[in-house]
């Protein structure tokens, strides 16, 4: 009787665990599209204090941050599903992108609040002129950290899911594909970058639609 008061506890979580990623892979994708709307690459190369100040900035920045802590909730619901079969490398890989995911918010967080505050200024405008402040040796080294464990963390997360017999294995090969494309996007085309979250976005569904219906419990 405890074991199966247990078990639909566990599942209970999953599912809300679900519903967490699921709304958190929908508000990414809006975020994605609706950013490269709103703002071409041409118009951030060129004055990002102009662009910071506007009500458009913050609103898309919030979205991404509700996004980005809703599929954190939504991760631990995966990991719990991949557990047993994951082995040390699920693990680590669930350790490394729930850091990464709050390295993230951590980002977003700064360009809701410091980014604006910096652009109303004229002392401090400048840093966002050209992108100086992103040159900045202490931010670039953040930046690049917050990238690299990403990507290490999305490789190990989706090599558990894609041999866990409790998740749908295309899931998990959206998911790493996403984040290299969106990893690697910044180097050839932002666009590509945002077409990056869409596939992750879209990864992240299949896993929701499992872990909300219970199909293919290992």
């Amino acid at each position: 009787m405890l074991c199966y008061r247990a078990a639909m506890e566990l599942r209970t979580i999953q599912r809300t665990c679900g519903i967490a990623l699921g709304l958190g892979a929908v508000l990414i994708a809006i975020y994605s599209i609706a950013f490269s709307v709103f703002f071409p690459t041409d118009v951030l190369m060129h004055d990002l204090g102009a662009v910071v100040v506007q009500p458009a900035w913050s609103a898309l920045g919030l979205t991404a941050l509700v996004a980005v802590v809703l599929m954190m909730i939504g991760f631990g619901g995966v990991y719990s599903r991949m557990a047993r079969n994951s082995g040390v490398l699920g693990l680590i890989g669930f350790i490394v992108i729930e850091i990464a995911y709050l390295l993230q918010a951590a980002k977003v967080t700064w360009e809701i609040c410091i980014y604006p505050l910096l652009a109303r200024h004229a002392g401090a405008a400048g840093l966002l002129v050209g992108r100086t402040l992103m040159k900045d040796p202490a931010v670039a080294t953040f930046r690049i950290f917050a990238m690299l464990s990403i990507l290490l963390g999305v490789v190990l997360f989706c090599l558990a899911i894609v041999r866990s017999p409790g998740l749908p294995r295309l899931a998990g090969v959206l998911v790493f594909l996403g984040a290299v494309t969106y990893g690697m996007g910044p180097m050839v085309s932002i666009l590509l970058a945002y077409l990056g979250i869409v596939v992750l976005a879209a990864g992240c569904l299949l896993l929701a639609r499992a872990l909300v219906r219970g199909d293919r419990e290992a």
